[in-house]
């Protein structure tokens, strides 16, 4: 005949956190890949329970602070602005080589490449498609 042996009296260390546990309280964990302890459970679950709840929570930006009579036309001639902005080239100096041609570099993707002056070529980057020249 099989005996039942009680296994609540032998206390294991847990490989994740360190701390000693009955043995028969110990469970697999399908995050850590391995058997842990109550504790270690406890705690992931409550980090898991905070990270659903910053996520979920709306993020409040602070608005800056506008001028005295800002209105609607303000902020549609701002957005054009950022938007015109983001649009322009910066002219970096390009840097000459023989014939005409230029060592380029893209403002958007930062990509070099050869820009001949006499024939305007090419037209736009050859990595991202951005246009050179109006």
């Amino acid at each position: 005949m099989a005996m039942a042996t009680d296994y609540s009296s032998i206390r294991v260390k847990c490989k994740n956190c360190g701390k000693e546990a009955p043995a028969n309280s110990f469970v697999l964990d399908h995050v850590y890949r391995m058997v842990v302890c109550p504790q270690c459970i406890k705690d992931r679950q409550k980090r898991e329970i905070i990270h659903k709840e910053a996520k979920e929570q709306p993020v409040v930006q602070e608005d800056k602070k506008k001028p005295a009579g800002w209105d609607h036309e303000d902020e549609l001639i701002e957005k054009a602005h950022a938007a015109k902005m983001a649009k322009r080239m910066t002219q970096e100096m390009p840097v000459q080589m023989a014939d005409g041609k230029y060592r380029y570099r893209c403002p958007k993707c930062k990509y070099e490449f050869v820009y001949n002056r006499a024939t305007k070529t090419p037209s736009r980057c050859p990595y991202c498609n951005w246009e050179i020249f109006n």
